[in-house]
């Protein structure tokens, strides 16, 4: 006799003994499942509630309590993705409903229609084995329009505006019309139109069709590189003419770190009283690539005054670099110290937005004046009464190329110039050269060393024509080969012309000859 018959025939004899009526039996669990929000939206996670109770097929009937009961969703023969494990649920008596929490995925791509989910119930009773059944929830795919945001794009930088650009999709089987799509911000740092929220209309959107719409974005002054959360809903009419509302569409905005340069001085050969030029290196560091790039000059302090002030970059992706370069004139009464030298750059984002990035500042030096060029003698030794040539040697001490050096050498009385030019076609850095100047002395020139004066007329390697300061350098007078006509020399202490001393000698030879000859003629003749 089973055990079901042996229940059967105590609850008869118990109710004859009670007397007649309506008898009641006492049957094995018996579940039964049912969800009270069954139908479902494509490409969707969802939740699901299924309330289980134990219940006899026949009302008039009783069920043994079930114990130790665990209760899983299965995916069985539908294309439903079971998310949750099993749940234990205990002991489940006759008739108290239990609620059971399951987790699914729908595909995206899923048929409308209903659908049988299989849910496994595992229990013990009467201190038997463990025994399985299994019952099904409906789970219902209307025919309605269902979206996917299929992806989300833009050029979001920390502390700046972009855009964000949404593309959705109508995945399910109707038309939407007259759709609206709102994005939400998750968090405050990133903004739609100054908002958290912002709308744009998507139009009529048939099935498999998709719609792109741009918001303004901001990222706030509060904003870290990284990936903020928004949420977008998308209200539409469907065919029946009804307002519905789209289940929210997970998405995300990217924001990358501010875009940044590094801008250093590499070269700089400033001088006081000297045309110069500053060399300086911008590199893109990140994380964007720029377009018509502008490096502008914008402060340098008093006594230097820039040639130019702008430099044009041109394109930069990330990391390369270029090198900007500044003419700049140094007054002569600027004083030789480090000074700051003040740039900003400019430039054309993805979007076309012009940006203007913040003033970034160098240090540059300044050098004490120098002369351009080194001057020295080496020939410059004149004899009284004579014409020689007189050489120079000339050294360019800069560190540029100089051209078309006209030289010019003055002289004050009684030295003489006769040739007084020079011309070199050029210099380089630290080469020499030697210049020569007919130098004439006169016969009366005392021996001693007289001034030659020296300039130099040249043009720079930027076409610019300058003059030097003047060079003096000596030139020596020495004793000369012939005698001096206007001489003087000491007889018995007192000084005479060269003429009346010549006059003199000839004058006592001729004499002392002229008494010999008179005395030899008049002794020959006695």
């Amino acid at each position: 006799m089973t055990r079901l018959t042996g229940l059967l025939v105590i609850t008869m004899l118990t109710s004859l003994a009670l007397g007649p009526g309506i008898v009641v039996a006492t049957e094995d669990p018996h579940f039964e499942t049912t969800v009270a929000k069954n139908y479902v939206t494509p490409g969707q996670a969802e939740s699901l509630t299924v309330t289980l109770i134990n219940d006899a097929e026949d009302p008039e009937d009783t069920v043994e309590p079930a114990t130790n009961v665990d209760v899983e969703l299965e995916s069985g023969n539908t294309p439903f993705t079971v998310t949750s494990g099993p749940s234990h649920l205990g002991t489940v008596r006759d008739g108290n409903p239990v609620q059971v929490h399951f987790a699914i995925t729908v595909p995206q791509d899923i048929q409308s229609g209903h659908y049988t989910v299989p849910v496994r119930i595992t229990y013990e009773f009467d201190d038997d084995e463990r025994e399985t059944t299994r019952t099904h929830v409906t789970l219902r795919v209307s025919d309605r329009a269902t979206f996917s945001l299929v992806e989300t794009t833009g050029n979001l930088t920390a502390k700046s505006d972009g855009e964000l650009a949404v593309t959705v999709e109508n995945v399910g089987s109707e038309v939407a019309r007259d759709g609206t799509l709102q994005i939400e911000s998750r968090n405050t740092a990133v903004a739609f139109d100054g908002v958290q929220t912002s709308v744009r209309s998507i139009g009529e959107l048939g099935p498999g069709e998709q719609r792109t719409v741009t918001y303004s974005v901001t990222a706030t002054k509060t904003a870290e590189p990284g990936v903020y959360p928004v949420t977008g809903t998308i209200k539409y009419d469907d065919e029946d003419g009804a307002r519905r509302a789209s289940t929210p569409l997970a998405g995300t905005v990217s924001v990358s770190r501010e875009q940044s340069f590094a801008v250093n001085a590499t070269h700089s050969n400033l001088r006081v009283d000297r045309d110069g030029r500053v060399t300086v290196s911008v590199t893109n560091t990140g994380p964007h690539s720029i377009q018509n790039g502008n490096l502008e000059l914008l402060q340098t302090g008093k006594s230097i005054h820039p040639k130019q002030t702008e430099f044009s970059l041109g394109t930069l992706e990330p990391g390369a670099s270029t090198n900007a370069q500044f003419e700049v004139f140094v007054d002569e009464d600027a004083t030789p110290t480090p000074r700051q030298l003040t740039f900003q750059i400019t430039y054309d984002e993805k979007d076309g937005d012009r940006k203007v990035e913040s003033p970034t500042s160098v240090e540059v030096g300044i050098d004490p004046e120098r002369a351009v060029y080194d001057v020295e003698t080496v020939d410059v030794t004149v004899p009284a009464g004579e014409t020689e040539s007189v050489t120079v040697r000339l050294t360019n001490l800069d560190s540029q190329t100089y051209s078309s050096i006209n030289a010019k050498a003055y002289t004050d009385a009684p030295v003489e110039i006769t040739d007084d030019s020079a011309f070199v076609s050029a210099l380089e850095p630290g080469e020499s050269t030697t210049l020569e100047f007919r130098v004439q002395a006169p016969g009366d020139a005392l021996t001693k060393e007289y001034p030659i004066s020296l300039d130099f007329k040249y043009d720079e390697p930027d076409g610019d024509t300058k003059l030097t300061e003047t060079y003096d350098v000596p030139v020596s007078v020495i004793e000369g080969t012939t005698i001096r006509e206007s001489a003087e020399v000491y007889i018995d202490g007192v000084s005479a012309p060269t003429e009346s001393l010549l006059g003199g000698i000839i004058g006592f030879v001729l004499g002392t000859l002229g008494v010999g000859l008179v005395g030899v003629i008049g002794r020959r003749r006695s």
